[in-house]
């Protein structure tokens, strides 16, 4: 098993980028999205954290000099 990042190689674009994510988050044993000032903004980042959390992923945050906030506000982070 693998770890799956946006680094424009791991996913395959012509099956259609959004079913690619939630295939992934939906199979993953955990999920662990990076936080940073800049990414809590990201609405997409938004979603796929609340994606995981709705389809009872384990979601564990890990944040980088900010809080969780919206879908994991009040959750502890790394």
């Amino acid at each position: 098993m693998s770890a799956l990042y946006d680094d424009k190689e791991g996913l395959q674009v012509v099956t259609g980028l959004k079913e690619e994510i939630i295939h992934f988050i939906s199979h993953a044993h955990i999920f662990l999205p990076l936080l940073t000032e800049t990414s809590i903004k990201r609405p997409w980042v938004q979603r796929e954290i609340g994606f995981a959390v709705a389809s009872r992923v384990s979601t564990v945050p890990v944040a980088i000099n900010c809080e969780p906030g919206e879908f994991l506000l009040g959750i502890q982070a790394i």
